[in-house]
């Protein structure tokens, strides 16, 4: 927009592997005293789980055509879907910035291989009702899968092959940068930050440090963290960052993030909560992330 302002636009094509989601599901399961037996127990659910691609990749494995399986469908061969990323970067001083973006902000519509499960319905049993002497006219009678038949009568079990729509998880992050120490040759016109647009007045300075807000949009509410980041830049080639944040999960997740330009290809490799790799199965949450960007520079 101009020196002070720069606004970013781009669009995604997404390509699901696959796919499984159950999501603002409902369910009770409530016992009491009985009015025929001592206890009568009720259940109640509305439950719903949507799958895609699952069934194919099994069929893949055991025709030993797992890898060229997954192959394609990450090059545009699965379920397809459209998003959006949105952001800027306004310089409020020669070393001040302040950023904001929203990421996926988009969906993916699944009706390749599709397989649903519910699960709806209410029912009240008090048990096995055995009424004598008629019970014993028959003593080849299942009165335990009688009292199943019944719950599975009112509480159906179901699947289907329906299309969904599953929306991304939609992700907006702010922060503010303060860039400091000796300035970077700013000749190959490139910021060099991990996950960073380019911009010939942005890379000024080897140092950075500063704040971020993150929000994700989960199924149950936001999920809100703060973060403390410092950047290191070697050149116009190389980025290193790493950050401290504090979420609902963890007050000890450390991040790392490496960027590298070659030109216009931009790679970076990302991950945060590095102290829980160690024991896995005890972490709430961790993540890594490789990418690729293409970027393309207007006439200087």
């Amino acid at each position: 927009m101009d020196n002070e302002l720069t606004i970013g636009v781009r669009g995604k094509i997404y390509s699901s592997i696959f796919d499984f989601n159950s999501t603002k599901n409902q369910g009770t399961f409530i016992t009491k005293e009985g009015v025929n037996n001592i206890y009568s127990s009720t259940i109640e659910a509305d439950m719903q789980l949507r799958t895609s691609g699952l069934d194919g990749l099994k069929d893949a494995s055991d025709d030993g055509t797992l890898g060229s399986t997954i192959t394609k469908r990450a090059f545009f061969g699965g379920n397809l879907g459209v998003g959006v990323d949105l952001g800027f970067t306004y310089q409020l001083s020669n070393q001040l910035v302040f950023t904001g973006s929203l990421l996926d902000l988009g969906f993916i519509y699944h009706t390749k291989d599709i397989k649903n499960y519910t699960l709806n319905g209410k029912a009240t049993i008090e048990g096995i009702e055995i009424i004598l002497p008629d019970a014993a006219a028959d003593p080849n009678e299942d009165f335990w899968q009688e009292l199943v038949d019944d719950v599975e009568g009112f509480v159906p079990f179901n699947d289907n092959t329906n299309s969904y729509v599953a929306f991304r998880p939609t992700k907006l992050y702010s922060s503010l940068r303060y860039n400091f120490g000796e300035h970077v040759d700013n000749r190959a016109n490139c910021a060099c930050g991990v996950n960073a647009s380019s911009n010939r007045a942005r890379a000024k300075y080897v140092n950075s440090a500063g704040g971020q807000l993150y929000v994700i949009n989960r199924p149950r509410g936001p999920q809100v963290a703060l973060s403390g980041f410092y950047q290191r830049r070697f050149g116009n080639f190389m980025s290193v960052k790493t950050t401290y944040t504090i979420d609902k999960f963890s007050y000890s997740n450390v991040g790392l993030g490496v960027s590298i330009q070659a030109g216009p290809v931009n790679m970076y490799a990302m991950a945060d909560n590095l102290l829980s790799y160690g024991n896995l199965a005890d972490s709430n949450y961790a993540s890594f992330q490789l990418g690729l960007n293409i970027i393309s520079w207007g006439k200087k």
